[in-house]
């Protein structure tokens, strides 16, 4: 998966896009910002309440592992929607699961679109499964989130 090669704002929602490599056909991601009450709703729902958290030992896998889960409920909420992304199994085992998100037959090594088919279970083992591409979203959600609160400052300077 490859990163912007442009952005453009629309509607709210900024949208990044590059050339696929493999089709040539632009794969675009639709993403809004995340904002701070979600954020604090999502961090809590992972790490718990301030006193569990101190209470517990966390081991460093522990710790690594609810920060890529926090980074991937995030990118869930900020990813809005795709044009031309498509998604392979290489195995019958993931072709099944797949098959089960997508509610059609899914043969192994073939591409499938997914655009306007995010569900929420998509978005999940999908942003689990590719983390960087998670992370990715996120840093362009954290953009936006910033341009708002700039924006909205100016406004009030006037």
């Amino acid at each position: 998966m490859g990163i912007n090669v442009q952005d453009q704002e629309a509607e709210g929602v900024v949208v990044f896009w590059r050339n696929d490599t493999d089709t040539g056909k632009p794969v675009r991601v639709r993403i809004r910002p995340v904002p701070r009450h979600e954020e604090r709703r999502i961090r809590a729902a992972v790490y718990g309440n301030l006193k569990a958290r101190k209470a517990g030992d966390r081991t460093l896998v522990q710790a690594v592992e609810r920060g890529e889960e926090v980074t991937a409920r995030m990118a869930a909420y900020a990813l809005v929607d795709t044009e031309n992304f498509a998604l392979r199994c290489e195995t019958e085992d993931g072709a099944k699961a797949m098959s089960k998100l997508l509610g059609e037959p899914v043969q192994p090594k073939t591409d499938y679109v997914v655009d306007g088919r995010w569900t929420g279970e998509l978005r999940d083992k999908v942003l689990d499964a590719l983390p960087r591409f998670a992370k990715w979203i996120c840093d362009k959600a954290e953009e936006l989130a910033g341009q708002e609160a700039q924006e909205e400052d100016e406004l009030g300077k006037i």
